[in-house]
């Protein structure tokens, strides 16, 4: 009766032993002992504990005790996350690619609205003209230089206007216009307030000249 221990003992040893090497050796008996639900049958000797395996359950002989275990147990509970592992350093930069074709011409955009009216500019300022002459004499070179047979004259513009052309006319062929521009309008300085000129008569016969001006108020 006292054997009865020992032999319990050796069997739970060698049953140990068998489903270890079965997790380890797992193609031996996968192929021949392994059901296809990953069960793994064996009969074990009541006299001695050995194991023989066999394909199915219930084909155990007198003497001898079933015994199956599974292959795999119960899944284990999902594991935490890992921490996140530190960045990598930057990857070298690419090599330089050709330029892309010419994208095609866009469409044309849709008008725009027509812009808000502008203020009025001011009134336009008439331009006015005025014509304004004078006449001068012009004596003939006397026998001793007196008169000389030279003269200057001028004609003004009106208040407010300013020169922007004229001319002289004289009354013979024996004069000569030695100088005709703009004037002061009063001296023989040059400005834009009137028209001057200077005749000279090389002739024998006293003469005269007309000096005539254009003037604007712009």
């Amino acid at each position: 009766m006292k054997q009865f221990p020992r032999r319990r003992a050796r069997l739970k040893l060698v049953v140990g032993l068998l489903a270890t090497a079965g997790v380890i050796s797992g193609t031996a008996y996968g192929t021949v002992r392994v059901t296809a639900a990953g069960t793994v049958h064996a009969c074990a000797s009541e006299a001695n504990g050995v194991l023989r395996a066999v394909r199915a359950a219930g084909t155990c002989k007198k003497g001898e005790r079933p015994l199956s275990w599974n292959l795999a147990g119960r899944p284990g509970v999902n594991g935490h996350d890992g921490a996140a592992g530190p960045a990598g350093p930057q990857g070298p930069a690419g090599p330089q690619r050709p330029a892309g074709p010419k994208g095609a011409t866009g469409a044309t955009g849709a008008t725009g609205a027509t812009g808000a009216t502008g203020a009025e500019g001011p009134a336009a300022r008439a331009v006015v003209l005025e014509y304004p002459s004078a006449t001068f004499a012009n004596p003939a070179e006397g026998q001793y230089g007196t008169p000389t047979g030279v003269d200057f004259g001028t004609v003004p513009c009106s208040s407010g206007k300013k020169v922007v052309g004229g001319g002289v006319q004289t009354t013979s062929g024996n004069q000569l216009v030695n100088e005709s521009y703009p004037t002061d309008g009063t001296t023989a300085g040059p400005g834009q307030a009137g028209w001057g000129a200077t005749i000279e008569n090389f002739g024998v016969t006293d003469e005269s000249f007309t000096v005539y001006a254009i003037c604007t108020n712009q």
